[in-house]
């Protein structure tokens, strides 16, 4: 990376290898600053539902929000699924603006409260709202932090969204900075954020949080926080909500976990996991290049499964029976996916990847049935209830 870094203009020649080819490739690239949008998909799922996927919290996050709903609405968008799972967080004042979009003026999005007179803050609404009558599914989970958490906390204190998914990860410190000299600083927890309800963002246990980074680092789903039922809250309508740090969804949906047979094959795979990533990108496109996929929702038969394995084998990876049996389900679902992204583009890989994401599901029913925001609310208060 530091190679490749370097004033904006200027030169730069890269050489890549490939699997098939003897020599390496060579690019020679000019340097630019590079943008890293944090709307990363905005697009319609069906005639009425729309999507937004928002990752990270960044210095553009609002106007790139606003502009992709407006997006939408113009083509007929009637209800929004705001996707803030594994949202890391990032900027407050991006956090707020973003809040500002979906709130009304004078509605408090957050506060920041300290021991000393000045690290006490409310920061609230001060525009008015752009959509008031479009409905509003916010998708959280473990990942999601910090500013996502002020995002999702004041949309639901304030009964404008539903939130579906599984616990926050709880992250709403504030921390200050203190130089102490040239080369050191100190670091102090000077306050903590709170929902506009007075629920805590800062789960209280740091045990909680490390188990939280160690399921975060092995790709599981961190949703162990406990309900403190002693605090309890209530949103603008008088909804119930619970206190403990984080930010707890109105309907819980855990995502979907491998079968036994599934972990059987992946951990057969073991350390050339890599490799199964390579053939099945290598066998994307080749079906691309022989014209195979004629539509974005193409069939994978068993015998492109069938093909997947064989050149699995070939390079090397001892896979018994048993386990390809158990793995089938998942190495469909791979080629579906790379096939999609490689021949049609990143919105079909997304709506492959959206039929078998079954919080993305729930969203999408929820959104298909409400008419307002009134009516979401209405279907949260049907749904059984879960203080997970």
């Amino acid at each position: 990376m530091k190679e490749l870094r370097g004033q904006p203009g200027t030169n730069v020649t890269l050489s890549i290898r490939r699997i098939g080819l003897d020599q390496p490739l060579s690019f020679k690239l000019t340097r630019a600053v590079i943008h890293v949008r944090s709307v990363a998909l905005a697009m319609m799922l069906d005639q009425r539902v729309g999507y937004v996927a928002l990752s990270p919290v960044s210095e553009t996050s609002a106007p790139e929000v606003q502009a992709a709903v407006d997006s939408l609405t113009k083509k007929g968008m009637k209800s929004l699924i705001f996707d803030l799972r594994g949202n890391p967080g990032g900027l407050l004042n991006q956090a707020i603006l973003v809040s500002d979009l979906f709130l009304d003026p004078g509605q408090v999005v957050v506060e920041q409260r300290g021991r000393y007179r000045d690290a006490t803050q409310t920061y609230r609404d001060r525009f008015p709202q752009q959509w008031p009558n479009l409905p509003i599914v916010v998708l959280v989970n473990g990942g999601s932090a910090s500013a996502a958490e002020i995002i999702a906390g004041a949309l639901q204190d304030h009964d404008r969204a539903l939130i579906v998914g599984t616990p926050t990860f709880g992250k709403g410190l504030v921390q200050s900075l203190f130089q102490l000299t040239p080369t050191t600083a100190l670091k102090m927890t000077t306050a903590r954020w709170y929902t506009p309800s007075g629920r805590t963002i800062q789960r209280k246990s740091k045990d909680e949080l490390d188990q939280e980074a160690h399921a975060l680092a092995l790709e599981t789903a961190p949703d162990t926080a406990a309900v403190d039922s002693t605090q309890t809250f209530k949103t603008d309508r008088g909804r119930m909500v619970y206190g403990g740090g984080a930010i707890r969804p109105d309907i819980f949906m855990a995502v979907d976990t491998l079968t036994s047979a599934e972990r059987i094959f992946t951990k057969a795979l073991g350390s050339k996991a890599p490799t199964f990533r390579d053939v099945i990108s290598g066998y994307a496109l080749d079906l691309k290049a022989g014209g195979h996929l004629t539509r974005p929702d193409f069939p994978v038969t068993a015998d492109m499964v069938a093909d997947v394995v064989r050149r699995l084998r070939t390079r090397g990876v001892a896979l018994p029976d048993s386990a390809v049996n158990g793995g089938r389900t998942l190495i469909a679902q791979e080629i579906a996916y790379e096939g999609a992204r490689y021949v049609f583009g990143r919105g079909a890989e997304f709506r492959r990847r959206m039929a078998d994401d079954h919080q993305v599901q729930a969203a999408l029913g929820l959104a298909r049935r409400a008419r307002s925001p009134q009516d979401l609310l209405a279907l949260a208060a049907t749904a059984s209830p879960n203080k997970n």
